[in-house]
């Protein structure tokens, strides 16, 4: 009965610990990148340990945005 309820026990840490996603995101932005402006990044996506890398373009990007989303310690 003890070892029962210690496996079930565990089996609900582990599933309340695990991530919901195996795999944190990159999303690039600039030419010839998947997504040419920030505006087009999903950005209500995000998670933590996600990175959107912006690169360099002649003409800047004239665009305002804001990510509400919370990192860990561990992925900022």
């Amino acid at each position: 009965m003890v070892k029962t309820l210690f496996c079930s026990g565990a089996l609900v840490a582990l599933l309340v610990v695990l991530p919901g996603r195996a795999e944190a995101a990159t999303y690039e932005v600039g030419p010839g990148k998947t997504y040419a402006n920030i505006g087009d990044v999903p950005l209500e996506s995000l998670a933590a340990g996600d990175t959107m890398l912006i690169y360099y373009r002649a003409t800047p990007y004239k665009e305002k945005f804001v990510i509400a989303a919370r990192g860990t310690p561990t992925s900022p």
